[in-house]
């Protein structure tokens, strides 16, 4: 939240609104304050072009579960609600058990199945670090730093995302059981961009004192699934356009690839999956620097997905686990 800002709005903001460039600004200044990782910020021109429409479009879908989002900000509105801080925050619900992660609907397009298993794929396949870190190691220059504190699943945060509202509510302070202030967010902030990463996370628990609600980082990492679906929906419709015609094994891998990378260097591995060839879609999806097991499971599903097809099995069909048979 952003106490510093005049939250007013005189008209509504983003896609088919008013845009008067004075509350245009001060909704830029609020997404900043609460940017949706891992976008850029917004510049506070009070212009409302194409990318602070997609910022709240990013924010909606992440923070507000809206599907689809409207890309608008209304006075007195939810979406502006919450971007005030003005929403209470939610229960962190118990510790999640099983496959079923999270109650994060399921993305249209994507099978349910498919939805389930991804969830608990990533959840098996991605370390959960329920405190800020760093993975900046000593060889990188110092100028990366703000790229390189991460926490949760995997999630980069910035100086200034730290202090946004969907990095907050995943965090308390486990001394009083209270949420965050920040001065302890940013505290927290600094001390794992202060410690280049020697291979030793532990070291990371010992000066970040923050901790991270679990179910609130599986929510998080649900969310950023649905998000970076999206993004392959919009720069390569051709290619993912008709995902909803994939087996679901073929469906939870091209969430989970886009979730650690974007396949943009990967134009022989998109060719495969728009023929829906998942035998060529495994043979191109190695990715360089992920873990073996990961690589591996990968290859699994695009192998059973394609083994759904020959056989004509039922496409909602996933493996029975998250690893190869040899693992």
């Amino acid at each position: 939240m952003l106490a510093s800002v005049d939250a007013q709005i005189s008209g509504s903001v983003g896609r088919g609104g008013r845009n008067i460039p004075a509350d245009v600004k001060v909704v830029q200044q609020l997404i900043n304050a609460n940017l949706p990782i891992p976008l850029a910020p917004l510049d506070e021109d009070g212009s409302c072009g194409p990318l602070t429409i997609f910022a709240i479009e990013t924010y909606q879908r992440r923070n507000l579960n809206m599907n689809p989002p409207d890309g608008r900000v209304d006075p007195g509105g939810r979406t502006l609600r919450s971007l005030t801080g003005s929403n209470d925050p939610p229960s962190p619900g118990p510790t999640p058990t099983g496959p079923a992660v999270t109650n994060v609907s399921c993305p249209d397009k994507i099978r349910q199945s498919a939805w389930v298993y991804v969830q608990g794929f990533t959840k098996e396949h991605e370390a959960c670090v329920l405190n800020m870190y760093n993975n900046r190691t000593p060889d990188k220059p110092n100028i990366d730093k703000n790229q390189d504190v991460t926490c949760g699943i995997g999630f980069q945060i910035t100086r200034t995302s730290v202090l946004s509202s969907a990095i907050r509510r995943m965090f308390y302070d486990p001394a009083t059981n209270a949420a965050p202030t920040d001065t302890q967010l940013s505290a927290d902030w600094q001390a794992a961009a202060d410690l280049a990463r020697q291979g030793n996370l532990p070291e990371y628990s010992k000066v970040c004192h923050l901790r991270m609600y679990q179910q609130m980082v599986y929510e998080y990492m649900a969310l950023v699934l649905k998000d970076k679906l999206g993004n392959l929906l919009k720069m390569w419709p051709a290619v993912f356009g008709n995902i909803d015609q994939f087996p679901a094994a073929a469906q939870a891998f091209c969430m989970s690839f886009a979730y650690g990378r974007l396949p943009i260097d990967f134009p022989k591995m998109r060719a495969a999956i728009q023929v829906q060839d998942w035998k060529g879609t495994a043979d191109q999806c190695h990715v360089h620097g992920m873990s073996a097991k990961k690589n591996l499971a990968h290859k699994n599903l695009l192998l059973f997905a394609q083994s759904v097809v020959d056989d004509k099995k039922n496409y909602d069909s996933v493996p029975a686990n998250y690893y190869p048979a040899d693992q």
